[in-house]
């Protein structure tokens, strides 16, 4: 019963910490960020944060950021009213180049495919 009763708290802990670490994700994600900046604000090491990060949100730190940025980029690149670069740079990338590359990885199509596809409106795989 107390073995039950610690591996529930130690489970909710991981949660929360997991939890807090993606709030700050979507909320700094267009900073220079990465797992261990958060780790550190976070007062728990970045390999702590890993472990209990992909065990909690099934995917990897780094893997769940890029993601949320390339749809945040997806929603700026819908609006049509900022140019690509600054729409990487909005959404934490520092080079145009490896966000271009990185954004058809996630997506399938190029930043400006991509656009394309929202002036023709055209149907969005994302």
């Amino acid at each position: 019963e107390v073995h039950n009763n610690i591996k529930c708290k130690m489970a909710n802990r991981e949660k929360q910490l997991s939890d807090q670490a993606m709030a700050i994700i979507k909320r700094d994600y267009s900073q220079n960020i990465g797992i261990d900046s958060i780790a550190h604000s976070m007062n728990i090491s970045a390999n702590y944060l890993s472990s209990i990060f992909n065990k909690h949100a099934g995917r990897s730190f780094s893997t769940v950021l890029t993601e949320y940025r390339v749809k945040k980029a997806e929603e700026l690149l819908a609006d049509k009213t900022c140019n690509i670069l600054d729409i990487a740079q909005k959404v934490g990338f520092r080079n145009p180049s490896y966000f271009s590359t990185v954004f058809k990885k996630v997506n399938g199509s190029t930043p400006i495919e991509f656009r394309q596809k929202c002036r023709k409106g055209g149907k969005i795989d994302a």
